[in-house]
């Protein structure tokens, strides 16, 4: 069932996957032209996502 799932809502997630890699992309160009490091990307980007997947955890443990 779950495999399934994921065949069919895969095709879906390729063209949100590949605006996500553009701006990523785009964005750790543009921090790397402004003189930042490599990890900075990397930290924003893990903790920006990383508030976001926090309440998706919630609303998985509430319902």
């Amino acid at each position: 069932m779950i495999r399934k799932t994921l065949k069919t809502a895969f095709p879906y997630t390729i063209p949100i996957f590949a605006r996500f890699w553009f701006l990523g992309l785009a964005y750790g160009i543009y921090m790397n032209v402004s003189g930042f490091s490599f990890i900075y990307p990397c930290l924003m980007s893990l903790l920006v996502y990383g508030g976001s997947l926090c309440y998706m955890l919630l609303i998985q443990l509430v319902f």
